[in-house]
């Protein structure tokens, strides 16, 4: 359990549907939904970074990578109390070490694609999970969409291309 992760409450199996309950608060939104309510006081900003960032800490600390972090899949609260965020939406989630490979990049919302997939064999490790969290604080902190005028061709093409890449290979 972690303060930050959306309680998962049950489900059920027919078939070949899949329903899974979660817990409901009903000032809740996707903070897609919500971005433009955000305060852009610093403290709002770091308040909102360091939830998700502690939603992180949690799923990486039991060996689990979220996969396919994006504003849908933070839900946020404002209520009066104060600021909560909560990680949710695992649908490409899996276990640390899983053979499981991302999907085509024709699947990815625009922005969304991330260049260390492509430079893993397609499968997910921690660091996959990083890369859409500094799109998620770009998100946060400039209260917009990244990419917002940018086609998907010419965001992969920017990405993929290795002169806009700094080198990993510790030199």
């Amino acid at each position: 359990k972690n303060a930050n992760i959306l309680k998962f409450l049950g489900g059920s199996i027919k078939g070949e549907l899949v329903t899974c309950i979660f817990e409901y608060f009903p000032d809740m939104a996707p903070l897609s939904n919500r971005i433009k309510d955000i305060s852009d006081s610093p403290k709002t900003l770091t308040i909102i970074a360091y939830q998700i960032a502690e939603g992180f800490r949690f799923l990486h600390s039991n060996n689990i990578i979220h996969g396919s972090l994006n504003l849908q899949s933070i839900l946020f609260r404002l209520p009066s109390q104060g600021i909560y965020t909560y990680i949710w939406n695992f649908g490409l989630s899996n276990r640390v070490g899983v053979d499981y490979k991302i999907l085509p990049p024709e699947f990815y919302k625009e922005g969304d694609f991330n260049p260390e997939l492509g430079s893993n064999d397609g499968i997910y490790t921690f660091e996959t999970d990083v890369y859409p969290y500094g799109l998620l604080l770009y998100h946060i902190g400039k209260l917009e969409e990244l990419y917002s005028n940018v086609s998907l061709d010419k965001i992969k093409e920017i990405i993929c291309d290795p002169n806009n890449r700094p080198s990993f290979d510790g030199k």
